[in-house]
């Protein structure tokens, strides 16, 4: 049992060597993707409660009702354009010598090392908003994962392509 402890010893960086993770200097979305955001968001509420107001409105109901429910929408959309721009603002990622590096999150953050070695493929991914901005998601998945390990959202088209292009030649690689 001492001799593997020995050679465990042998094999464990101390603490004082050891590389933080903070030290990596992230690379955080485009600003367009905050926008993006925004955007999506005003549309959902508008054709949520503009419909829904007018509704209450023809159908009679006292303009009181119709003022609470309409400043609730209200209330409730300039919050989730607040929360969208700050969630927008925290993504980062970094791509490092072994591995790729992703960050997420507002109040719960969340840091994601994913070696290349772990990488089973990459998926770039646009939807319509996305497009307009020229915008793309690069999804990486890893052996046995039916969901994606890490998502970089945010990414300008070319930095996406680029970005998959060199995780694909880098996929499953164990030695430099």
């Amino acid at each position: 049992m001492q001799a593997q402890d020995a050679e465990l010893q042998g094999l464990l960086l101390p603490r004082d060597r050891w590389t933080p993770f903070e030290a990596a200097v992230l690379i955080p979305a485009d600003p367009r993707y905050a926008t993006l955001l925004m955007v999506t968001t005003a549309m959902i509420f508008l054709l949520i409660f503009l419909p829904l107001s007018l509704l209450l409105i023809f159908a009679g109901v006292p303009d009181m009702i119709v003022l609470a429910i309409s400043s609730i929408g209200v209330s409730l959309a300039g919050l989730s354009l607040w929360l969208g721009h700050r969630w927008a603002n925290a993504l980062g990622y970094g791509v490092g010598e072994l591995d790729l590096l992703s960050q997420t999150g507002v109040w719960w953050q969340k840091r994601t090392a994913m070696p290349y070695s772990r990488i089973q493929h990459v998926t770039l991914s646009q939807g319509p908003l996305e497009r307009r901005y020229g915008l793309a998601c690069v999804k990486c998945f890893s052996a046995g994962s039916g969901n994606a390990e890490i998502e970089i959202r945010g990414l300008p088209i070319d930095d996406a392509e680029a970005l998959r292009g060199h995780l694909l030649a880098r996929a499953g690689v164990t030695e430099l």
